[in-house]
């Protein structure tokens, strides 16, 4: 029983922690990738155009700035269609470009993307290219949306780590008292032979430390075939379709998640038995 509760409370973190990762890791991705569109106006040259992108290259808050012309727009749309036949007919079909050249503006944060917005509705820019504000309010709302994911699964993890550290703590606590109340006439004997308090407690605190073993054991065989299972479920309804791979992230972090398991279970199962053995081991 107090294996199968330390492996309760292993395991639910560990879904919690590896979440929060995941969500803050991506939430970083993302803020660090956003990029914007931003279409060029018929009336404007192509040397216009290009002319604007070494502008927008040389300031501070634009990471990166790249000119694409009607037929590198137009064959990225039909790379990005190829299996849907109903457009490539479409397409084929078509005897001019329908897709405008377009600058493609990466930003070193998303909120820089406020004053780079602010610069292409200068006078001399905005003959250029169109200022749609739409798809930045967009990227600002999916990093708003990620921000307050990561900030409920942190609330989550610290509520269900607090509630599972107590429950532990008072089974392990339970199952040492047991112990030492089933081992007293071993442990009477031992004294009377001249055995030393730390060598009537180390068994007690051993106990603590394979409880441990054997929960992180457990713990990480169930792991890997549940987060397979669960990864294309959480992408569609807790991930948003962000294409998040759970799995992914257990087996990359594999070796330090089973560290961590172990080493947070034994400090909390040693202080349990420390406390029980204090309270009820008189030696």
């Amino acid at each position: 029983m107090t294996v199968t509760i330390l492996v309760l409370a292993l395991f639910s973190v560990s879904i919690i922690i590896s979440l929060n990762s995941v969500s803050s890791q991506l939430l970083t991705s993302v803020k660090q990738k956003v990029d914007i569109s931003i279409a060029v106006l018929p009336d404007a040259t192509e040397d216009e155009a290009k002319a604007l992108v070494t502008r927008l290259q040389s300031l501070s808050e634009v990471k990166n700035a790249t000119y694409v012309s009607p037929d590198e727009a137009l064959e990225e749309f039909r790379l990005a269609h190829q299996d849907d036949p109903n457009i490539q007919e479409t397409l084929d079909l078509l005897e001019d470009n329908p897709l405008p050249a377009r600058i493609q503006v990466t930003a070193k944060e998303i909120d820089s993307f406020d004053s780079i917005l602010s610069y292409l509705n200068q006078d001399e820019n905005k003959n250029i290219v169109s200022t749609d504000t739409s798809e930045v309010e967009q990227a600002q709302l999916v990093i708003q949306r990620l921000s307050s994911l990561s900030d409920q699964i942190q609330k989550v993890a610290l509520g269900v780590t607090v509630i599972f550290i107590a429950i532990s703590f008072l089974v392990v606590f339970n199952a040492i008292r047991i112990a030492i109340y089933t081992h007293r006439e071993e442990i009477g004997i031992m004294k009377l032979v001249g055995a030393s308090n730390w060598f009537i407690r180390t068994p007690f605190l051993m106990e603590g430390i394979l409880y441990a073993f054997f929960a992180t054991i457990i713990t990480t065989a169930i792991l890997a075939p549940v987060l397979s299972f669960l990864a294309p479920h959480l992408n569609d309804t807790f991930f948003l379709s962000y294409n998040i791979d759970i799995s992914q992230f257990f087996k990359a972090h594999l070796w330090a998640l089973i560290g961590y398991q172990f080493l947070g279970a034994a400090m909390l199962n040693m202080a349990s038995a420390s406390f029980a053995m204090s309270r009820y081991l008189k030696v």
